[in-house]
């Protein structure tokens, strides 16, 4: 594996809703179809990862409403992407 390492900025708005969606994927029954290169699995797992360890909202009683609100900061209602 290389050693550089790769800095990606986000939101935190950005992270959280993209570590949801990372682990509504890797929760997925076909995951292994959705996601076929086993490289590109271990870069899946590793993004989660990484994610996960520096949220502390997953750990909140209100992980829910700070998801949804931040989903709807990134997109509100009727927003068309």
């Amino acid at each position: 594996m290389s050693e550089q390492r790769v800095t990606v900025h986000l939101s935190s708005d950005q992270a959280l809703v993209l570590m949801e969606w990372l682990h509504r994927l890797n929760d997925r029954p076909d995951f292994r179809e959705v996601v076929p290169e086993a490289a590109e699995r271990v870069a899946v797992w590793a993004l989660h990862g990484s994610l996960t360890t520096q949220s502390t909202d997953i750990f909140a009683p209100d992980y829910a409403e700070r998801l949804a609100a931040a989903r709807e900061r990134l997109a509100p209602p009727g927003s068309e992407f």
